[in-house]
């Protein structure tokens, strides 16, 4: 993909909110979101803006080369596990 690294983040984001969001939708139709669960969620909510904060300040640093670099080892990383946890 040939996108700015600011770009890429800001549409994988917009991606995984919308998802996100979707879920949230669904989960809500069947009764599945509750009060108790919302709160559990909170923490996790601060936890995703803590990485966001962290990742702007490490995306800020890296070069285009670097970051892209990183992507791909991250990407190559997920689909491993992805197959390893299919055995």
């Amino acid at each position: 993909i040939d996108l700015h690294k600011n770009l890429l983040v800001a549409c994988i984001n917009l991606s995984f909110t919308l998802s996100s969001l979707a879920m949230l939708a669904g989960l809500g139709t069947l009764g599945l979101v509750t009060r108790q669960a919302l709160i559990l969620a909170i923490p996790g909510v601060f936890l995703v803006l803590a990485g966001i904060k962290l990742g702007s300040i490490l995306r800020r640093k890296a070069s285009e080369e670097t970051f892209r670099k990183l992507v791909l080892v991250l990407l190559i990383c997920l689909g491993v596990n992805l197959v390893m946890s299919a055995y």
